[in-house]
């Protein structure tokens, strides 16, 4: 895919560069933001309305949403879980809202296994994050 301004390639799928669409047709992030003011006026948004116009220009696109790996045998893996730790989140014992956690985040090199999962309530995980 090219760029309809530049003529350059834009390779999202293998460098994850960012591309937007303007009027319909691909352009690359250098020449979005030389005719940002264009858009800016046209768009009509107020301070710090740039941010948040590009932010929301890459969200509508989905290009850089990153795809998320299928756990195999959720239910299976889910049932065993909540067994094993008695149907209550590790960190706060509730039993309402529970989701499966992984003890060492895929992001830092941890694996979809039954020893690195655990049972932890919705706002234990979300407080938790990619942290060990």
């Amino acid at each position: 895919m090219k760029c309809v301004f530049c003529d350059t390639p834009i390779r999202q799928e293998i460098t994850g560069e960012p591309y937007l669409e303007y009027k319909g047709k691909p352009i690359c992030s250098n020449c979005y933001v030389s005719i940002i003011p264009e858009i800016y006026n046209m768009a009509g948004y107020g301070d710090g309305g740039m941010i948040q116009l590009i932010f929301s220009e890459l969200l509508k696109s989905g290009h850089n949403r990153k795809k998320r790996v299928q756990m195999p045998n959720y239910k299976r893996v889910l049932k065993e879980l909540l067994h094993k730790y008695k149907f209550r989140c590790v960190t706060c014992g509730a039993k309402e809202k529970l989701t499966i956690d992984h003890i060492r985040p895929v992001s830092k090199g941890g694996k979809n296994e039954i020893s690195n999962l655990q049972i932890l309530c919705k706002s234990c995980n979300s407080s938790k994050g990619n942290k060990i």
